[in-house]
């Protein structure tokens, strides 16, 4: 049985960064940008720690309220050598399921309170 490549430690780094940037995220559009942008900046740091090359775009990982998951890899993403088989013998899925369980608490309060959003005092 082959053992699972876990990026838990790489989680708790970054679990802070993510919450922070998703609770200043002031409508849904600025939840979709941040949310893209710790993933990109999450999976730079895994391609690179697991020796993968490539690039990670901004609208590689996308924040999907319409998604079982809540997000969605690009096809892009996936072609690149080695990333499907790290995708599944990792546990990526899940750490990549619980920052986007953030964003969707933070995106149904954010459409449940627009008005606040939107009238928010910096």
């Amino acid at each position: 049985m082959k053992g699972i490549i876990s990026f838990a430690l790489l989680e708790k780094e970054m679990v802070h960064e993510m919450r922070d940037t998703i609770n200043r995220a002031e409508d849904v559009i600025d939840l979709e940008k941040q949310f893209s942008n710790i993933m990109k900046h999450f999976f730079s740091r895994v391609m690179e720690k697991q020796h993968i090359p490539g690039v990670v775009r901004d609208d590689d990982i996308i924040f999907n309220p319409e998604e079982p998951d809540y997000y969605s890899i690009s096809a892009r993403l996936k072609r690149i050598p080695g990333f499907r088989e790290l995708l599944d013998s990792s546990d990526l899925k899940s750490v990549i399921g619980r920052f986007a369980s953030s964003a969707h608490r933070k995106y149904l309060h954010l459409t449940r309170h627009r008005e606040k959003a939107r009238f928010k005092i910096r």
